[in-house]
């Protein structure tokens, strides 16, 4: 199973509630968050006339000269005429950026990053060990190489440990794999058994998955470069606009019987394409096409018969999710990442089976449970309009107490009656 995806929505959800703007994201492996520290300004006597004023993320205001952005500074003399102000740095590189880790194979030892001032020739040298039972950054020496004119400035922090490590992620969800399977078969036998019960919880699955992808589709049409903060930003728009949509689509009757008609016809695409088309033709356009046409369909069919596309929807999806998952432990189900490039696995006609045939079960068992009564767009309309009152027109002889000799010739009658719906 490829969790790229997986991971970089948590990323985003894990950077989106800690509200970070001072982050690096080292290897594509370990987070680390520096907000606190950006907010402190942060001072060391380097001798009787010498200071070092330096910061994370903010540049130094204290000496007006310095026209460019810079993180650190080393003041002579300050506070008297002949003040002079040293710039260490001046990059118009995002600060975060420059860190590395301090050991390739250690997440957990630190971080660290250099900069340069390419007008006079000084450097420094961020050292950030990790010490996670540290609040705030404590300055444990710093030091000067007069002949490099180099400042190394070692510190020590809770914020030089990753938030997080991906890779132990992965690695936790490659060693559970049957912990993930067991989740999607009980997820898919759920919506396939019972979608149209749930049907709140079902629209607003449809909807977030179609609000997700489409928003992850829409950006890997722009170029947004390499900065990790715009992937950052993307992912966070992307799972805010689902979000979005799958609420929509959970309390606009129309939204949400659209969502149904483009999940149905996404799902019934991908397995006519790795079942059969994908053989001979690999054109993403084709693809997309098919979607387009099947997803324009079964919505125009929601439209009227909503209850047969919620039953049609949820057996599928739930089926198509069963065997996901048992595809996850035994092997041989494509990427949906990767549909274009097709399908080669005989194992896959297998599960295509069988996600039929449970799919037709899911079907039959929720039209006897739940589908005595179809419904259509028109009746829900009237039925919100009616403020969900029922339509029937009801003998007042029966619903009068008074009239109860009334009331049971009526019932003798309708039992003896052979007309069907007799009322």
């Amino acid at each position: 199973m490829n969790y790229k995806y997986f991971i970089l929505i948590l990323g985003s959800l894990l950077i989106t509630i800690n509200g970070s703007k001072c982050k690096k994201v080292i290897n594509s492996d370990a987070v680390y968050i520096f907000d606190d520290l950006q907010t402190k300004e942060y001072k060391q006597i380097l001798n009787e006339t010498s200071t070092l004023y330096f910061r994370f993320c903010q540049p130094i205001l204290k000496c007006p000269e310095i026209t460019f952005n810079t993180f650190a500074v080393i003041i002579n003399n300050e506070g008297k005429l002949d003040q002079q102000c040293i710039s260490l740095i001046n990059t118009d590189s995002y600060f975060a950026d420059s860190f590395e880790l301090i050991n390739q194979d250690k997440s957990n030892e630190g971080v660290q990053a250099e900069f340069n001032n390419t007008l006079n020739g000084f450097y420094v040298k961020y050292v950030l060990y990790c010490q996670d039972q540290q609040e705030g950054l404590k300055i444990l020496d710093i030091s000067y190489d007069k002949n490099k004119q180099f400042y190394t400035i070692e510190m020590e922090a809770d914020n030089g440990c990753p938030l997080v490590l991906f890779s132990q992620i992965v690695q936790f969800l490659n060693d559970n794999n049957k912990f993930l399977s067991a989740i999607l078969i009980m997820i898919g036998l759920t919506e396939c058994l019972m979608g149209k019960q749930i049907l709140k919880p079902t629209l607003f699955i449809f909807g977030y998955l179609i609000g997700f992808f489409f928003a992850l589709y829409i950006s890997s049409e722009i170029d947004l470069g390499d900065n990790p903060f715009f992937l950052w930003l993307t992912l966070i728009i992307a799972v805010l606009i689902g979000a979005f949509a799958g609420g929509l689509s959970m309390h606009l009757d129309k939204i949400g019987i659209v969502a149904i008609g483009i999940g149905l016809g996404v799902v019934l695409s991908l397995l006519l394409w790795n079942a059969l088309l994908v053989q001979f033709v690999t054109s993403q356009y084709l693809l997309y096409s098919i979607m387009l046409v099947f997803s324009f369909g079964c919505t125009a069919l929601s439209f009227r018969l909503f209850d047969h596309l919620i039953i049609f929807s949820t057996s599928f999806l739930g089926s198509y999710l069963v065997f996901k998952g048992i595809g996850l432990i035994a092997g041989g189900f494509p990427s949906e990442i990767k549909n274009i490039s097709g399908n080669s696995d005989y194992r896959y006609y297998i599960y295509f089976t069988g996600i039929i045939i449970l799919a037709c079960s899911g079907i039959y068992y929720q039209y006897k449970q739940w589908g005595q009564k179809i419904i259509t767009y028109d009746e829900i309309v009237q039925s919100v309009m009616n403020g969900n009152q029922s339509n029937e027109v009801k003998d007042s002889l029966l619903n009068d107490p008074q009239n109860d000799q009334d009331q049971i010739e009526l019932k003798e009658i309708q039992e003896k009656s052979d007309i069907k719906g007799f009322q």
